[in-house]
Parts: structure tokens; sequence; C-alpha cells
């Protein structure tokens, strides 16, 4: 009968262990072939507002791994802008001098960089703490 046969086929040890390695290879390779994906945009608040906006952007053919958010006052304007790394980041996390923060995974840009501050700073407090 073709059931026993498939069963027969699939129940051999030999190829059992091919194809338990040749699964693994396919889902260790998932996250490589997955492309980031940030929000794209900016705005401004001040004398002259101009709204946030902002799109979802597939960082893939950038090779991107981390997106990136900056906020920033000029000229008493408050702006946002927020892309895909494009090289500005090196690492996760915030770099409170000039607006930067860099996270990793997919939209994470979208919380207000304040947020992102306050989390990484309560990260590092607690570490801090834990090794005494």
């Amino acid at each position: 009968s073709s059931s026993s046969t498939w069963l027969t086929v699939f129940n051999r040890p030999e190829r059992s262990a091919k194809m338990h390695s040749s699964l693994m290879v396919v889902l260790l390779a998932l996250p490589c072939v997955a492309a980031m994906r940030c929000f794209v945009g900016g705005g401004t608040t001040g004398s002259n507002t101009y709204p946030e906006i902002y799109q979802q952007l597939d960082c893939a053919d950038r090779n991107e791994q981390y997106c990136y958010k900056r906020e920033f006052t000029n000229n008493n304007q408050h702006m946002v802008i927020k892309n895909c790394g494009n090289g500005f980041c090196p690492r996760e996390g915030c770099n409170a001098a000039s607006g930067v923060c860099c996270c990793k995974g997919d939209y994470c840009n979208a919380a207000p960089v304040g947020s992102s501050l306050v989390m990484t700073s309560l990260v590092a407090a607690a570490a801090a703490w834990l090794r005494q």
C-alpha cells in the first residue's frame, strides 16, 4: 500500500537524520534572511510645525541590523528623525548627548527617545545593583 511505502521512506534512520539536519540549517538561516523593518521619516514641533510622518520600510537592501531614532532641538524646533541604521549604529543603546537611540527588532524605533533612554538607564542601574 502507498501509506506503508510513505512511512517506510520517512522512517529510515539515515533519512530522518538528514532531514533533521537540513531542517535545522533552514531554521537557523531564517533570522539571517529576514530583513530589519524600521519606521522612516520625521517631523518638527515649534515655530514651524511639520507633522511627524512615517512609513514602514524594509531595510533589506541596506543590510541593516538596527533601526535608529534621533531627537534634537535646533533654533527652537524640536525635531524627530527615524530611519534604518544607515551605519550610525554600531550597537544597541542610546547616546544622550546626540539624542540618537539604536535598537534591534522590527519597528523598535517607534517609541519616544525619552522612553528608550529611561529604559537603558534602568537596565544599567539594575545591572550595577545586581553586581553588588
